[in-house]
């Protein structure tokens, strides 16, 4: 392998371990082999170019993080390759496939992690001089185990977050209909299936104004996407609460009461825009795509 090549690998890990990125694109060869010929001891006598990829608004976390990084690595220039979150897996999947292309240190989403945490054609960061095995009292379980490989003995990917479900709410719109604002009364009013349904019907305006781009959603939040099977693989459904969760997506949609279209579709993006949906339940990071890309001066709240 080409020298050049060795030392982006040292680079681009250097970056994965001080940023804890999602996951260290640094694959190809013996990558452990090739990192060793980095000085990890002396790091300002590192010096290159390395590309970070992903999707917004995590480039807001990755520059955020560069005052930090640089001060350790103040001779690591990082160029950044960011698109939509479709565009970006589809262009890394397709990269990895030809061994060329893809960036050094890339983001992976959550939902797509088991496509790569096996992938021969990614750093395996449990190995010298990356050690991340050293971090795992760092991180929550599930996240952690997520990202090894299937036999225990690869970590291609590190975790980023854990994204607590979070409810962002319209205050201008609540006000209006004579709704709670402050946090806590929302939460009290919104904590029967009766209360969501009562809030949905006063924010409605039919054809206009929906609670929610998707009632469906509050059942998948119900789950929070890692519980639909129990520890034997048998599928649950029938928990206490469940049942009447369902109840209320289905009246929900009945009524109408819902815009019917999915969170990160077009037609959703511009509804937190102009006030169309009320309020949105999401990963505690959707905050930061309502502030600064969907509706950064709409008044959300969570």
């Amino acid at each position: 392998m080409k020298k050049s090549s060795m030392m982006k690998k040292g680079l681009a890990c250097a970056m994965a371990a001080t940023m804890t990125v999602g996951l260290a694109a640094c694959g190809g060869g013996d990558s452990s082999s090739d990192a060793k010929d980095v000085d990890f001891s002396d790091p300002k006598s590192i010096s290159g170019t390395i590309t970070v990829g992903g999707w917004p608004s995590g480039d807001d976390g990755f520059k955020a993080a560069m005052e930090g990084f640089n001060k350790v690595y103040p001779n690591i220039e990082v160029e950044w390759q960011f698109t939509d979150t479709t565009a970006h897996h589809q262009a890394l999947q397709t990269s990895l496939s030809a061994g060329d292309g893809a960036p050094d240190v890339a983001m992976v989403e959550g939902a797509h992690v088991a496509e790569y945490r096996d992938s021969s054609a990614l750093t395996n960061l449990l190995d010298e001089p990356y050690n991340a095995g050293e971090l795992k009292d760092d991180f929550v379980a599930f996240k952690w185990d997520q990202c090894q490989s299937a036999d225990g003995k690869a970590m291609r990917l590190i975790p980023w977050d854990v994204g607590p479900t979070t409810y962002f709410y319209r205050t201008d719109i609540f006000e209006e209909c004579g709704l709670p604002t402050d946090p806590d009364e929302v939460a009290e009013l919104m904590s029967t299936w009766d209360g969501v349904l009562e809030v949905a019907r006063k924010v409605n305006i039919p054809g206009k104004r929906w609670l929610l781009p998707d009632a469906a959603y509050l059942y998948y939040e119900l789950f929070c996407n890692r519980d639909f099977y129990d520890e034997d693989l048998n599928l649950q459904i029938e928990r206490d609460g469940d049942l009447d969760c369902l109840n209320a997506v289905i009246k929900m949609r009945e009524e109408g009461l819902d815009m019917n279209v999915d969170m990160w579709s077009t037609e959703a993006k511009a509804a937190y825009a102009d006030g169309s949906v009320a309020s949105v339940i999401s990963g505690g990071w959707f905050g930061g795509f309502l502030k600064t890309d969907y509706a950064p001066d709409q008044g959300f709240r969570f």
